[in-house]
């Protein structure tokens, strides 16, 4: 440090400071010690009677100016001020790494995403996303360019005594979940085949914002219009055929069950051809014709990957229901971070009465350190 920035802090502190601060470095020999020591002090004494002059003088020059107070700062605020100053810069630091960690990972909470892909086999697929929260609160979502309404629950994690693998309850949970792949919720069935060229417009109330594809001017967009296409899917002719195709998947209390009859409409009782749409029905029914809405446009989604050494975990197993924890990879798998794009499926799996079947009760997405920690407590083989 140079002697002048030194004395100008010495100048403004207490006549004691120097006594405060000629504490006695480490390693430090006394006669080195004593003769610093008289050196600083003379220099000491000399650039006192210099600043108190310069005080003085500009004591007296300031004298006819008002609203201005002098004062002497405190020999300790300077290094005071460095320590704040060293750790707001560390936490602003730590804070931007966390920050960028957690969302590059898609941890969280993360709101449902719709994707929809279409192939060179004229498939559509609608996929939904579940987001996991602390909450066990049922929500719903608009979205406002293609008016899909989503259904989603989330519940708070509640970590199980014990987890074991079963290849009945595991076989059982896969074929269900990849079944439920192939479903992605009630307001996206996967339909293998649709004709475009059989096809109902209707009119929509303005309030829903819609701004889509034209299906009619192929690379042009219209306001406030919905488009419907023929199903040609041979598995499904009506309203009730989808449902039925639901619930070989879906317990009665699903969400997507019960929210089922939210996402279809039937001509004659919720609206008619000429009428103003008030809201989007993924399905419609009309002239004994199964059709679906068609957004247009064209995004893709990551495929689920699954890797064969990571075995289905399963908790809590009654005679009536049991949860399944499934290790789930979005687009590839990485070997290097078992936590890295992944997820872990909570599949809750419950006997179905009227089937006599198991059917899927909900799914919850969790972090895949959730099953990380779980098959750290693997107990035994069921």
């Amino acid at each position: 440090m140079e002697d002048r920035r030194l004395f100008d802090i010495l100048g403004n502190a207490e006549d004691d400071s120097m006594e405060r601060l000629s504490g006695r470095c480490p390693g430090i020999m006394d006669t080195q010690f004593d003769k610093l020591l008289a050196m600083s002090e003379k220099k000491y004494s000399v650039k006192k009677r210099e600043i108190e002059a310069n005080r003085t003088e500009k004591e007296k020059v300031s004298g006819d100016v008002t609203g201005v107070e002098l004062g002497r700062r405190p020999a300790w605020i300077t290094p005071l001020c460095t320590a704040a100053s060293i750790i707001l810069v560390t936490g602003l630091v730590i804070g931007s790494v966390t920050f960028f960690r957690r969302n590059s990972k898609g941890g969280g909470d993360i709101p449902p995403v719709a994707a929809v892909t279409t192939t060179a086999a004229s498939t559509v697929t609608t996929e939904e996303i579940t987001a996991a929260a602390n909450t066990s609160e049922i929500s719903t979502t608009t979205a406002a360019t293609t008016a899909e309404e989503y259904v989603y629950t989330t519940k708070p994690y509640k970590e199980p005594d014990e987890v074991f693998i079963s290849e009945y309850y595991g076989d059982t949970a896969a074929g269900l979940f990849r079944k439920d792949e192939e479903i992605l919720g009630a307001s996206g069935i996967i339909v293998n085949g649709y004709d475009t060229d059989d096809r109902l417009r209707f009119q929509t109330d303005p309030a829903l914002g819609l701004y889509l594809y034209d299906i009619e001017n192929k690379g042009e967009m219209v306001k406030d219009t919905a488009f419907y296409v023929h199903i040609t899917d041979s598995r499904f002719h009506s309203i009730n055929d989808l449902r039925n195709y639901l619930r070989t998947v879906y317990s009665e209390d699903n969400e997507h069950i019960k929210n089922f009859d939210e996402n279809v409409g039937r001509a004659g009782e919720d609206f008619s051809k000429d009428s103003v749409l008030k809201k989007i029905y993924r399905y419609i029914e009309y002239n004994d014709k199964l059709y679906q809405f068609y957004p247009g446009g064209v995004s893709s989604c990551l495929p689920r990957v699954y890797k064969d050494d990571e075995p289905i975990l399963i908790a809590d197993a009654t005679d009536n229901s049991f949860t399944a924890y499934i290790h789930v990879w979005y687009g590839e798998i990485n070997e290097n971070d078992p936590e890295w794009g992944a997820y872990c499926e909570e599949v809750e799996l419950v006997l179905d009465p009227e089937y006599n079947e198991w059917r899927i009760e909900s799914v919850t997405e969790r972090e895949p350190s959730v099953y990380v920690n779980l098959r750290s407590k693997l107990v035994y083989d069921g």
